[in-house]
């Protein structure tokens, strides 16, 4: 009975809590993009598939593609990246001159996905790796990997599937993605941020 009342107790401060207001906790955790801005988003950055028969993506791994949770984005020479990590990188050092994983164990990566539009801005719409680099609604997908010295920015060559950005506003974008090739399948959703 006196478990039970815990139970019951330690429920209700939490339930009273929440319903105050109080949508978090103080931790040394870091806060993972959400879509409250974005209608019509995932919720949450999730992968649900990422395998990989590509040499460099077999030495650098095992990845669990569950832990891919951290999503970035940055628009660049009308192109835009987002990238989707297992280790909460800054958008400066993924963006960086280095590899973002230069130096990490074996397991630590970043799934990008490279949208463009030809000469016009990229949007929301549905982006096709055939379309071909340089064409209208493009998109195509790399892996950076901890292998070698200086690490690896391995090319997956996707050939098949699609990805979608579903909204995107001045300080977050979302979608969706689906793509293969040959040798690398790679699915899920984002909610990434521009910071």
């Amino acid at each position: 009975m006196i478990k039970n009342f815990s139970k019951i107790f330690v429920f209700l401060i939490i339930f009273l809590f929440v319903g105050a207001g109080c949508s978090s906790v103080e931790n040394n955790s870091a806060e993972l993009p959400v879509s409250e801005n974005l209608v019509g988003c995932p919720s949450i950055t999730t992968i649900e598939n990422l395998i990989s028969s590509d040499v460099s993506f077999v030495e650098g791994g095992p990845f669990d593609a569950t832990t891919f949770v951290y999503a970035k984005a940055k628009k660049q020479s009308g192109r835009l990246y987002i990238y989707i990590s297992n280790k909460d990188f800054s958008i400066s050092k993924l963006t960086g001159l280095n590899s973002p994983v230069k130096g990490e164990e074996n397991g630590v990566g970043v799934f990008g996905l490279v949208f463009s539009n030809a000469s016009s801005a990229v949007d929301v719409a549905i982006y096709d790796p055939t379309s071909g680099y340089g064409n209208s609604y493009w998109v195509t997908a790399e892996m950076y990997l901890p292998v070698g010295p200086n690490a690896t920015n391995a090319l997956l060559g996707m050939n098949a599937g699609q990805a979608e950005i579903l909204a995107m506003n001045d300080s977050q974008v979302c979608g969706t993605f689906d793509l293969s090739s040959a040798k690398t399948k790679a699915k899920g959703t984002f909610v990434a941020s521009f910071k």
